[in-house]
């Protein structure tokens, strides 16, 4: 009797523990899940906070953009602008000796778009808008970082948005510039934009 007893306790200890490793097991299972869930829910709100950081820098770099090659228009100064064509004699400003001022561009014969990008001192002290995108050695690729911007210059027309057409004027009068800026994000490839319809009045 006291054999079959102590059979019977063995038997419900075994029991007891392989119900408290079950147990144990979906416990494990049940905190490994809300990690799980904890630390994708802390890295997506973090990749978010970077991208909204990264953008709203995006964008001031874009106006300042804008507000230098304003500065590159006003001051008209030659041979910072090394983009575009020249109206009269119609020759490429990305070449030497024919580099422009800002007012050469304004031409029927432009390329349309024209891409280029900033950089400071082609011209000791003067701002330039150099042919393509920045690469390494200029300046502007280092002082930007993540960042890389572009500025597309072009006749405002309706193929391409007709945003300067209340001005009333010809191609040869307004130029419509967009500034990009591009970065790789937590959230992938971004860019922002920064556009205004510039005159040669």
């Amino acid at each position: 009797m006291l054999v079959k007893f102590m059979m019977r306790g063995n038997r419900s200890l075994q029991k007891q523990n392989g119900q408290t490793l079950i147990e144990a097991l979906v416990t494990l299972g049940v905190a490994v899940i809300i990690i799980t869930s904890i630390v994708t829910l802390a890295n997506k709100s973090n990749a978010r906070a970077t991208n909204a950081r990264q953008a709203t820098q995006a964008s001031k770099l874009a106006q300042e953009g804008l507000e230098i090659i304003r500065n590159i228009r006003d001051v008209n100064h030659n041979q910072v602008v090394r983009a575009g064509r020249r109206a009269n004699p119609n020759s490429n400003c990305s070449t030497a000796p024919n580099y422009c001022a800002f007012y050469d561009l304004y031409s029927r014969t432009q390329i349309n778009p024209v891409t280029a990008h900033l950089s400071h001192g082609c011209v000791a002290g003067q701002w330039c808008l150099l042919a393509g995108t920045p690469a390494s050695p200029d300046p502007e690729a280092g002082l930007l970082g993540i960042f890389t911007r572009t500025v597309e210059l072009r006749d405002d027309d309706l193929a391409t948005g007709h945003i300067c057409g209340d001005l009333d004027l010809g191609f040869d009068e307004i130029k419509r510039v967009t500034v990009i800026v591009t970065w790789g994000s937590p959230l992938g490839t971004q860019n922002k934009t920064a556009t205004s319809c510039l005159t040669n009045l």
